[in-house]
């Protein structure tokens, strides 16, 4: 669990977002993947902009864990150079 929260923190931090501490792991998904490429585990799906954390294409269910993992190392680097793309 420690290990998830500092992830969620250190991913905030990176990527110039807020995460506010009373959002729901829900509110948590649909924020992160507003702006995110993100593939559905089942179905490849993409879910950038999905506004639930049910994937619209199978119906599978979105794991903040998930998000996190496909949170790459190219984020972090993009952070840092401080450019978006």
């Amino acid at each position: 669990m420690r290990q998830i929260i500092l992830l969620l923190l250190c991913a905030a931090i990176v990527t110039g977002q807020q995460v506010a501490r009373n959002q729901t792991p829900v509110d948590q998904i649909v924020s992160l993947l507003h702006d995110r490429d993100v593939l559905c585990q089942k179905c490849r799906y993409n879910l950038r902009g999905c506004p639930s954390d049910i994937c619209p294409e199978c119906g599978e269910r979105i794991d903040l864990d998930l998000v996190y993992r496909a949170m790459s190392w190219d984020d972090v680097e993009r952070s840092a150079r401080g450019t978006s793309g």
